[in-house]
């Protein structure tokens, strides 16, 4: 999507109605945060989701600045449930060709190796067993 979209979509919302009516929080459901939900009504989702849409604008102008990746986040604002276990402050901008490529530079490990040559040594003894097995029966009964 384009920067001149999300202009667009982002001066189609009307900020100051939505934050009337809106309530927004993320809390965790187990005291050991094994689930994290998102309790919000209908305007409280649309001023998070313009939000990240302001975010998502920024975003090339962030990975030009390598000294500096973080978009801020207003999360104290008149919306935001001042009870809400998690108040997300900024985003951090990735680039994703330093993911990929971090994903790419891990070795295969000695174990790695031995898991896919092991169970390919398996299933050729398997299907030996079964020849095997085959040819005995076939031999037993002619």
């Amino acid at each position: 999507m384009t920067n001149e979209e999300l202009h667009k979509i982002i001066n189609c919302i009307n900020e100051q109605d939505l934050k009337r009516l809106a309530t927004f929080g993320i809390f965790a459901i187990n005291d050991d945060w094994d689930e994290i939900a998102i309790k919000a009504n209908k305007e409280g989702l649309q001023l998070f989701a313009l939000q990240l849409l302001r975010a998502s604008q920024q975003t090339k102008d962030v990975l030009l600045d390598k000294g500096n990746n973080v978009i801020p986040l207003n999360s104290n604002t008149e919306w935001v449930d001042p009870e809400s276990d998690i108040k997300i402050s900024y985003v951090e901008q990735v680039d994703k060709t330093d993911q990929a490529q971090k994903v790419d530079d891990k070795k295969e490990t000695f174990s790695d190796k031995s898991m896919k040559y092991g169970c390919f040594a398996i299933l050729i003894l398997l299907v030996l067993s079964i020849f095997v097995g085959l040819w005995t029966l076939v031999k037993w009964l002619f």
